[in-house]
């Protein structure tokens, strides 16, 4: 269509301050499409949310009939063709010297395909329609996606201000010109260059991980002049974010005061823009090309088993499954922090199949749904789980059984329920044969003992009838003061189930207190 035509057209320029609180451009927010699908993710130009044009789902639709927000901007991602040059780069001759090698970058291994589309007047725009739409745009595409942003910040360690950030001393006032911050002043590097706060001199880094060149001549600065705060040029933001790093704690810093300490030197930090990826996220890539495929500790793959005992169990349905997909279609909220959405885009990835498929020629396997959304939004402000840190897979599954009773209390229903049961204690005198029962409190999952006298080193089979039997079976106890014999006796002690739950989850007790009384992990194979 014609871009006269349309009167949708942004009036006014957008700074990229503004789009801080989150840009949804990798996947749908409430489906797991991405930029790879041939419909690409539509990324509305009002309030950045990210949704898919699939002809099934269309939740790019529905976004603009709910809030009338009629220009997208459509984002395609396709993965290039490897060239001969390519391919001849992708097997090196053998290495001389211990090098970092630099990974290809996104976009060098993919081509971006972009086009502006209005709901309202059913077209496609050009972007170039107005300055103010191909500015919109060109922050869009060079903003930092949230999942990205939720990543970083879960792998970031707690940064701190330290003494010498909050009572830096700085020289005189001076102001650099653009060409004296070109480069490294001791070589011609012209990245990973760190300015010292103290006197403005101008270093180059150490060699960083992911290929990143460094002299380190912004810590020989330091040997000379002990001037203790550097910052990274390129990682400042207009909102004081940067890398920031001293010297003699040898840590990254928080400087509390970064703008005014800048401002000595003739740098606004309003008008800086970030170039360089900060050594979070250089550590976040290394993290996420971690081959994370391996099923055991000790690498092994575990082989699907068939026969008897073995058979699993097909699922009947989900709640959140069809109740989720009527309350996407009417949502008000914001997908990305709306706890429904989020919990229906989860059934919706694991039981419809359409993502399930194999991921290679050979059919061997699938990539299945990374719930990057889901985490951020269900770990929000939790300790632990907010964080790329290992973490317990039962308390994690206590943590969402907690948040799903919550919100769905008022609606008067509790799909956690299916889990949760009680169990109690039978106690008998062995003498007078009184009986006493001690209730547990109420809980959702059976914590199972494993039978821990098979030895150490090899993988101990163990057959779960028999750890089983080690919970429910009858235990002897001493020193009991019968309050009917009036005197210390021996008991039975057994453990039973007071109520079952429709579904019973049995994590495994794997750690025992080893001779050294340092607690070990049981390696096993349970059948």
């Amino acid at each position: 269509m014609s871009s006269s035509v349309c009167v949708h057209l942004p009036t006014t320029s957008i700074a990229p301050l503004q789009l801080r609180s989150g840009v949804y451009k990798d996947e749908c927010t409430q489906c797991f499409i991405s930029q790879d699908s041939d419909g690409g993710v539509d990324v509305c130009l009002t309030c950045f949310n990210g949704a898919c044009s699939d002809a099934d789902n269309a939740h790019s639709t529905a976004h603009f009939h709910n809030f009338n927000h009629p220009l997208v901007l459509n984002i395609r991602r396709v993965k290039r063709v490897s060239t001969a040059i390519e391919k001849d780069s992708q097997n090196p001759p053998p290495l001389k010297k211990i090098a970092i090698q630099a990974e290809p970058s996104e976009a060098e291994q993919y081509d971006f395909e972009t086009k502006v589309k209005c709901f309202s007047c059913l077209g496609n725009i050009d972007i170039n329609a107005s300055p103010n739409l191909s500015t919109l745009v060109t922050h869009v595409l060079n903003a930092t996606s949230s999942q990205k942003k939720s990543d970083i910040q879960a792998w970031e360690q707690i940064v701190t201000a330290c003494e010498h950030t909050r009572n830096l001393v700085q020289g005189e006032v001076k102001h650099l010109e653009k060409s004296s911050l070109a480069h490294c002043n001791s070589c011609d590097l012209k990245e990973n260059l760190w300015l010292c706060l103290t006197c403005g001199n101008l270093g180059c880094g150490r060699q960083q991980f992911g290929g990143v060149g460094g002299n380190g001549h912004g810590m020989g600065h330091y040997d000379q002049s002990f001037h203790p705060v550097s910052v990274k040029l390129g990682t400042i933001t207009p909102e004081g974010g940067a890398d920031v790093y001293c010297y003699i704690c040898d840590e990254e810093r928080l400087d509390p005061l970064l703008g005014q300490h800048l401002k000595t030197f003739g740098i606004n930090i309003a008008g800086q823009e970030k170039t360089e990826k900060t050594l979070t996220e250089l550590q976040l890539e290394q993290n996420i090309k971690f081959d994370f495929s391996m099923t055991t500790e000790d690498g092994k793959e575990l082989a699907p088993l068939f026969g008897p005992g073995y058979t699993g169990l097909k699922n009947l349905g989900n709640t959140y499954f069809e109740a989720g997909q009527k309350h996407i279609a009417v949502c008000k909220d914001t997908a990305a922090t709306c706890f429904h959405c989020q919990m229906a885009k989860l059934a919706d990835g694991l039981l419809s199949g359409n993502y399930s498929f194999p991921s290679n020629d050979n059919g061997s396997g699938q990539d299945g749904i990374a719930p990057g959304m889901f985490k951020t939004l269900t770990s929000k402000g939790h300790p632990e789980f907010s964080t790329m840190r290992q973490q317990d897979a039962q308390e994690y599954f206590s943590h969402i059984l907690k948040l799903v009773e919550q919100k769905e209390r008022a609606g008067g229903s509790d799909p956690s329920k299916v889990f949760k049961f009680s169990m109690e204690q039978r106690l008998q005198c062995t003498e007078c044969g009184c009986v006493r029962y001690v209730k547990e409190p109420a809980t959702e999952a059976l914590q199972v003992p494993v039978p821990a006298n098979e030895g150490d080193g090899e993988d101990v089979v163990v057959g779960f009838d028999r750890c089983l039997g080690r919970l429910f079976g009858v235990e002897i106890r001493d020193g009991f003061n019968c309050p009917k014999c009036l005197k210390k006796t021996n008991l039975t002690c057994s453990t039973r189930f007071r109520s079952f739950p429709e579904i019973l989850v049995t994590p495994m007790s794997r750690f025992i207190q080893g001779s050294d009384y340092v607690m070990k992990k049981l390696s096993l194979v349970l059948v």
